[in-house]
């Protein structure tokens, strides 16, 4: 058996597709042997049950690629919020169908911080956002004399999909981005501008340094990047590939 917790129309679609028992907190409390799906950053219920009786769980959330217009893919990641963990080698055909925008943004000089939300300081216990970005700020003066811009996010999505975008920010002298576990990351990576995480984000696999290199980050390794993108086509979905099982049985492939 597997139990659905909240959140149902984000992930009633996966919750169908592998037969999961919906259920409410207190059966997640009590729920000492079942794996469990569930979304939400700020859910951590389920989280908590997990560590403590050594269960399997499915976060469900934004997906990585292809969401253009629409957010028509939702990331599946099992025991993590991101697909944060080794790449597994998978075909092209997903990604080919994503129509993603991978073109080469050339690298600047400057160092772009994205700060994380509300949401995320709170799940990872990193305090309160403006200290972090304060803090972060004075960690890259001590280790480089490059120039730092700082993005926070638009507060709409029609804004950072057309009038403020990502890519028009990286194409402003940026050399590296400094995230903690945003999907920006991974939009970055894409146009081979390298990223430091210092939270597990999803593209620590491809750009896995830490802060201490700032001022002398490699550029992205082609091989990985492409490794990288097929990987994270296979861990997300649309509500159809969730409804009919698919979602459920390339997850469990491997």
């Amino acid at each position: 058996m597997i139990l659905a917790f909240q959140n149902r129309k984000k992930i009633s679609a996966f919750a169908e597709g592998c037969q999961a028992t919906w259920t409410d907190l207190a059966g997640i409390n009590t729920n000492t042997q079942w794996p469990m799906i569930f979304s939400g950053i700020t859910t951590m219920a389920p989280i908590d049950q997990a560590r403590r009786y050594g269960l399997d769980y499915w976060y469900i959330d934004t997906g990585y690629l292809g969401n253009h217009k629409r957010k028509s893919y939702l990331r599946i990641c099992k025991n993590s919020l991101h697909a944060s963990g080794a790449i597994t080698a998978r075909p092209r055909d997903r990604l080919d169908r994503l129509q993603v925008d991978a073109t080469q943004i050339s690298r600047g000089n400057s160092v772009l911080i994205i700060p994380p939300d509300t949401k995320q300081a709170v799940h990872f216990d990193i305090g309160n956002v403006d200290t972090w970005l304060a803090d972060t700020v004075t960690r890259i003066q001590d280790l480089t004399d490059r120039p730092i811009q700082i993005r926070h996010r638009p507060a709409s999505r029609t804004t950072r999909m057309a009038a403020d975008t990502l890519v028009q920010a990286l194409a402003q002298d940026i050399n590296v981005v400094v995230t903690f576990i945003s999907n920006s990351g991974v939009e970055a990576v894409l146009h081979d501008i390298p990223v430091i995480s210092l939270g597990p984000g999803a593209c620590v696999q491809v750009s896995p340094w830490g802060i201490d290199r700032i001022d002398a980050v490699p550029d992205i390794d082609a091989e990985v990047k492409e490794a990288w993108m097929r990987h994270l086509s296979y861990c997300q979905f649309t509500q159809h590939e969730m409804r009919l099982g698919q979602a459920w049985q390339i997850l469990n492939q491997v």
